[in-house]
């Protein structure tokens, strides 16, 4: 339910539902007015309820006294999963609720907690109830208040813990004393697949602490980084990593200040990486040089490819137009807000009535006009296989 009509009377009416019911799995609420009183009287229900296995609360009037007692139906609930948290004023006393019972939970699998203004003091509080848990493979937290304290604390459980497959953390303050750390664990770590990190606080120094966990981790299959100034520094640092690491599939590099130098270093070690993502890098002309000449490589493996906000003109295009024309592995490119004109387009839409295997296509917010529509469009509908523009 989405509604900010959903206050805490129907919250009281649901949580009657949910004592008896023995159908429901999955419960998600949004709304910009359910309070404490009513997620109070739900997580009472969730103590009994035996079929629940998804709780999704989304709001801004989430309390501390909501959090508390979420944590108490974590302390006798066997039955939820999944716990999704966003929005609100949980803040530390609600995330310190939520620990305790997280630390005597045995089969939460998944926890989100994004923008419930939580600082240090409840982070380190939830982070440090995953001591002894065995069973919540993944855990994302978005919050400013996880900074390199916190991503200290983290590392100390990543070191052996045996349960986490996916590790995300979004925050503008975490930096490359944090980061660093939580590479240091993962080069021990033997379960991890996932990580993501997302932050405007991500620099160079953290890039190369990347680099250097991928030469000695054997497990992470997924790397996601976004923003941040890892730069050409940065982007070189993970590419010396990736250089020896050919277990990572997807890999995602957005809003990461990457130009040309750092584009190049990684295109020239990536070996089967399945997701390239790149937008919201400056990539520059040679920059996207580089990626063509990736995707005519024949050990290249790419089905899907994101530049998005790469600063692709109409050299850029063409480039990546007679790359396309002897490519036969990528199944999804996206080219949106960029600076691709008429001329381009039409290059591009050469290439992909001829590809075969090319089957989304994303060019929106270019620099184009009615002829470069007219071309593109009619492209699509002659080829074989592109079934979305």
């Amino acid at each position: 339910i989405e509604s900010n009509g959903f206050g805490d009377s129907c919250a009281i009416k649901l949580a009657e539902i949910l004592s008896d019911n023995t159908s429901l799995t999955d419960v998600r609420i949004k709304s910009e007015i359910l309070g404490g009183t009513g997620i109070k009287r739900l997580a009472n229900a969730l103590k009994v309820n035996k079929t629940v296995r998804t709780l999704g609360i989304d709001g801004g009037n989430m309390t501390s006294e909501a959090g508390r007692a979420i944590g108490e139906m974590l302390r006798h609930n066997t039955t939820v999963t999944s716990l999704f948290l966003s929005g609100g004023r949980l803040g530390d006393f609600g995330a310190r609720g939520i620990a305790i019972g997280l630390a005597q939970n045995t089969t939460i699998a998944q926890l989100s907690i994004a923008n419930s203004s939580i600082c240090t003091a409840g982070i380190k509080a939830i982070t440090k109830s995953l001591k002894n848990n065995v069973t919540l493979s993944e855990i994302c937290i978005e919050s400013d208040g996880f900074g390199d304290s916190c991503a200290i604390k983290l590392a100390e459980i990543l070191s052996d813990n045996t349960s986490l497959t996916d590790v995300r953390i979004d925050s503008n303050i975490l930096g490359g004393t944090g980061i660093k750390r939580l590479a240091n664990a993962l080069k021990v770590n033997k379960t991890v697949r996932t990580l993501g990190i997302a932050g405007g606080n991500m620099t160079s120094e953290a890039g190369r602490a990347i680099g250097e966990m991928l030469r000695h981790n054997t497990t992470v299959t997924s790397l996601f980084l976004s923003g941040g100034r890892l730069g050409d520094s940065g982007a070189r640092g993970i590419a010396i990593g990736l250089a020896q690491k050919r277990t990572i599939a997807q890999l995602s590099i957005a809003n990461s200040s990457i130009g040309t130098a750092g584009i190049k270093a990684i295109t020239k070690v990536i070996q089967n990486v399945t997701h390239l993502d790149l937008s919201g890098n400056p990539v520059g002309y040679d920059g996207v040089k580089a990626i063509a000449r990736l995707l005519v490589k024949s050990c290249c493996r790419l089905k899907f490819l994101f530049l998005d906000r790469c600063n692709i003109d109409v050299f850029g295009a063409k480039e990546l137009a007679i790359a396309l024309s002897r490519n036969s592995c990528l199944e999804e490119l996206s080219v949106a807000c960029n600076d691709i004109n008429d001329e381009g387009m039409c290059a591009l839409a050469e290439s992909v009535a001829s590809n075969e295997t090319l089957q989304v296509l994303y060019i929106s917010y270019n620099n184009v006009g009615q002829n470069g529509k007219k071309v593109i469009i009619s492209a699509c509908e002659t080829s074989k296989s592109v079934r979305h523009l």
